[in-house]
């Protein structure tokens, strides 16, 4: 992660979105997320209570339609793990991956 709104966070929250980062793996290569550099921050408002977890996943751009059509449903997957995973690190809070 390159970037945490760490104003607002304890040093408990960064311990854990750094445990989450560290615990959900990309399906294909099978290393975690932090390793390869997905997640560029994570911003957190107290006041809204919510989380927003900002991803370098893009919608890919080839001109193989299949190769397209796997990597999006790979990113998509992707997207969903993180979020399951940080929904479960901080049940009381509303959690995006974007």
């Amino acid at each position: 992660m390159s970037d945490t709104a760490t104003d607002r966070m304890d040093p408990e929250m960064i311990a854990t979105i750094e445990r989450v980062l560290a615990e959900v793996r990309d399906d294909v290569s099978g290393r975690p997320v932090n390793e390869l550099e997905i997640v560029q921050r994570v911003h957190y408002s107290r006041e809204a209570e919510t989380l927003i977890v900002f991803t370098t996943i893009d919608s890919p751009r080839t001109s193989c339609i299949a190769c397209d059509f796997m990597t999006a449903k790979l990113y998509r997957q992707l997207r969903a793990k993180l979020l399951e995973a940080f929904q479960l690190a901080f049940p009381e809070l509303t959690v995006e991956v974007r």
